[in-house]
């Protein structure tokens, strides 16, 4: 394994320092990735796999833009540093949060709640996304965000009630969501423009450095208990478990 290692550092450091990539190069290296990543790397790995593939049909040596070498990097480091992956025997504990966001009048709102196994409510958050920090997550003047505040509502949930403190390896965590596109993206691991690869890339290192067991499901948005809190209302929720907002924005 280690032989490995070094082969693959020495072929990606080879590409950073001519700064070209050729469509065989790619193939024959993206290959070996997909190896090494079934031993050592998270889904996060997955975006990073996206940006090689754009040089899926160069013609010759084509230059590397800075997405490619950022990558690049990124594997490099994974590759030297990352842990095996492992498998245990016991069972983890197991948790339902249910996630969601609105958007309207050019502001938006999210929120979720998190239950243990049994049941039991453990933790709320509910937060407002301002003009402001919605001119931050549309630069590119979108009519609606709601697929980007769906996301966000995700990564704010996992990062702020379940931080890596909080969960352990072999815990089992099911994420709820009531966008289909959310949904499918958090499944294949893939994001879309810039600001969408960074949100579902933060749940991804979430998921690589928690360690735990995730599982994405939808549900029905009537059915969805996060949709109260999402629109600014927890009157029906313990304001002792409400997650402080200023951890949220």
């Amino acid at each position: 394994m280690e032989t490995r290692v070094k082969d693959l550092v020495a072929s990606i450091d080879g590409i950073l320092e001519r700064q070209t990539l050729s469509t065989a190069e790619m193939r024959v290296l993206r290959g070996r990735l997909v190896f090494a990543e079934s031993q050592i790397f998270g889904r996060v790995a997955g975006l990073h796999m996206q940006q090689l593939s754009k040089y899926e049909h160069a013609v010759g040596d084509a230059s590397l833009d800075d997405d490619v070498v950022e990558s690049l990097q990124f594997l490099r480091e994974r590759i030297v540093l990352g842990g095996p992956r492992t498998a245990l025997a016991e069972t983890g504990r197991v948790f339902h949060l249910y996630t969601d966001a609105c958007y309207e009048d050019s502001v938006g709102g999210l929120g979720a709640v998190l239950y243990d196994g049994h049941g039991n409510l453990m933790s709320f958050y509910s937060a407002q996304v301002n003009r402001d920090q919605v001119a931050l997550l549309n630069p590119l003047g979108k009519e609606t965000i709601i697929l980007d505040l769906e996301a966000l509502a995700v990564l704010v949930a996992c990062v702020s009630l379940l931080p890596a403190e909080g969960v352990f390896q072999n815990d089992r965590v099911v994420i709820f969501v009531d966008n289909e596109a959310v949904l499918a993206r958090l499944v294949s691991g893939r994001g879309g423009g810039s600001i969408d690869n960074r949100i579902f890339g933060g749940v991804l290192n979430w998921e690589q450095e928690t360690s735990v067991l995730a599982w994405y499901e939808r549900v029905p948005s009537a059915a969805n208990v996060a949709d109260s809190p999402s629109r600014g209302n927890v009157s029906n929720l313990d304001p002792l478990l409400a997650i402080n907002q200023c951890r949220c924005q």
